[in-house]
């Protein structure tokens, strides 16, 4: 733009032709400077003498001066702008609760913030170039400059972790990110990356390695997909495979083929609501080996949270061995309550043949009868009939005795099934119906009304019966005749169990006597052999229910067998793993 004099200048202009006329231009020209299509500023150059124009040549002149002033305003502008971008940055870098380091196309570092120089305790320029590489350990340099190298040749972002010396000389564990820095335009410029110290991580990592290594229990941790991804020696012990062929595989290869269809079901169970707990409680569960075979196993799931996601550590317990054992002494119990049971029965041998007499000597006599009925003359059949029928009712009264006492004494394998208390006692009762008579002792048997059954064995639970029966005998024998009384209650209290209390009124138990009764081999009986209320208790805790005992207020002892009421509904199956 040019005028020749201050009158030139258009209307709009008030303020300019204002500045010219206070500073006495008689002709100004303007060069705009450009950058480009972008002005950045303007050249003026005036007269102050007169009026004047300007030359062609010289305008040409100008304008060429004007595209090196506006290019070296522009030029300038940017470093300025650099400067202050670069300043910014090293301000949060330095800022930053984290190392960070810059390299160049060169591949070499020229940048390292002060938390990477404080942190090895040395100068920029002691780290620059390839000078950050001696805080290194040397075990881990070469793994390091390999993904180095080979990311920037890529262009990939990568993510490593190495041990860098420190300022105090000891080597600390560092992971460190790098990722491509590109410009506007996406040329690649280097990289820049980022470290934290994870000694503290590694060496919780390193001791929960040590502690699952050391557990004497086989672990195996599994993610949410059911991957596995650790385990420790045991596991490789107790299923047979080794480690490189477990990690990656899915933990249904642990599970037998007859639970595997239900197990990712259960699984996905669990995560929705992840909390330790047992696996499959009161079941025996098992986990298959590399051959094939199975083992029974304890299992018990912890939930992990970690920053891939919940994990679940599984603990394995192999119980085989235990669970043979424990057979082995189910056995051995069984065999010993049987001996027991026999040795009873010899204890009741008098009071028994007593109980057989008297439907043997019934029979007897109502036969000799028959005999002189059939020898009158005329045969009386109406007197004969009825002592048939007599004799009909004594058989079947002494096979009801012989019935009793073979299910007794007979030695079978147990067979727990929907049980009424009431008539398993009463039978045991009608048993020792003679004992009783020829002791002397008054038996007094009541049961409640509508008592649920329970679920249990049944010639197991009489022997119980029979056991405190025949211990409240002995504990009345030195009582007078009259004091003799025995009170056997069979009830529910409506909370789930059924009870049965047999209460005497013999010399009672001391304190000593109550707390020991129950151990093996202890007695109170001179010829005793200290297993029978053992033995009652482990049959009564093999049902599920209690056995103890507790003086009355007045005199003798109470014993009491508690057992659950049978339930009808069974537990839902669970996946063994």
């Amino acid at each position: 733009m040019s005028f020749l004099a201050p009158a030139d200048l258009p209307r709009e202009a008030e303020i300019d032709r204002a500045t010219v006329e206070k500073i006495q231009n008689r002709s100004v020209h303007c060069v705009p400077l450009l950058a480009g299509e972008t002005p950045v500023g303007v050249l003026n150059v005036g007269t102050f003498v007169r009026e004047q124009g300007i030359a062609p040549d010289l305008l040409r002149r100008l304008r060429l001066l004007g595209e090196i002033f506006a290019n070296a305003l522009v030029r300038k502008r940017a470093d300025e702008s650099l400067r202050e971008s670069e300043e910014r940055f090293r301000l949060m870098a330095d800022a930053a609760p984290v190392m960070i380091w810059m390299s160049g196309t060169d591949k070499l570092c020229h940048y390292f913030n002060k938390a990477w120089l404080d942190f090895t305790g040395r100068t920029m320029e002691q780290e620059q170039g390839n000078g950050w590489a001696d805080g290194v350990r040397r075990e881990d340099l070469d793994r390091c400059l390999e993904v180095y190298v080979n990311s920037f040749n890529a262009r990939q972002e990568f993510t490593m972790e190495y041990r860098l010396r420190r300022f105090d000389g000891a080597y600390c564990w560092v992971l460190d990110n790098g990722v491509p820095r590109l410009d506007s335009n996406g040329t690649f410029l280097g990289y820049i990356g980022s470290c934290i110290d994870i000694t503290e991580r590694k060496r919780a990592e390193e001791r929960f390695r040590l502690a699952v290594e050391a557990s004497p229990s086989a672990i195996v941790m599994a993610d949410q997909r059911g991957q596995i991804i650790l385990v420790n020696v045991q596991t490789e012990k107790l299923l047979g495979y080794s480690r490189e062929e477990l990690i990656g595989q899915s933990v249904d290869i642990l599970v037998p083929e007859r639970f595997r269809r239900a197990h990712p079901a259960h699984r996905a169970d669990f995560f929705v609501a992840p909390q330790a707990r047992p696996m499959g409680a009161g079941r025996v569960l098992f986990a298959r080996r590399k051959d094939g075979s199975e083992r029974m196993v304890e299992i018990g799931l912890n939930p992990i949270d970690t920053a891939e996601g919940t994990v679940v550590l599984t603990a394995i317990v192999d119980i085989t061995e235990r669970k043979r054992a424990e057979s082995e002494l189910q056995l051995q119990r069984e065999e010993l309550a049987h001996v027991t049971r026999v040795s009873m029965m010899g204890e009741l041998a008098a009071s028994l043949a007593h109980e057989l007499n008297q439907p043997l000597t019934a029979i007897l006599s109502n036969a000799q009868a028959a005999q002189r009925f059939l020898t009158a003359k005329p045969v009386n059949l109406v007197e004969v009939q009825e002592i048939l029928t007599d004799i009909v009712d004594d058989n079947s009264r002494a096979s009801e005795i012989i019935r009793r006492i073979r299910a007794l004494v007979k030695k079978d394998e147990l067979s727990f099934a929907r049980l009424d208390l009431s008539t398993v006692t009463r039978d045991v009762v009608a048993v020792v119906r003679s004992d009783a008579i020829l002791r002397n002792v008054q038996v007094q048997y009541q049961a409640g009304d509508d008592v649920p059954p329970v679920r249990g064995d049944r010639i197991q639970l009489q022997q119980v019966v029979l056991n405190l029966l025949l211990n409240a005998f002995d504990a009345m024998k030195d009582c007078h005749a009259e004091e003799r009384q025995l009170l056997v209650r069979v009830e529910s209290d409506g909370d789930g169990v059924v009870e049965i209390s047999v209460r005497d009124r013999g010399i009672g138990l001391t304190s000593d006597k109550l707390d020991r009764i129950f151990e093996p081999f202890f007695t109170t009986k001179r010829d005793g052999l200290g297993m029978g209320l053992s033995i009652s208790r482990s049959i009564v805790d093999g049902h599920g229910g209690r056995l103890w005992a507790e003086n009355n207020q007045g005199r003798g002892a109470t014993f009491h067998v508690v057992l659950p009421v049978c339930a009808d509904a069974e537990p839902k199956p669970e996946s063994p793993v």
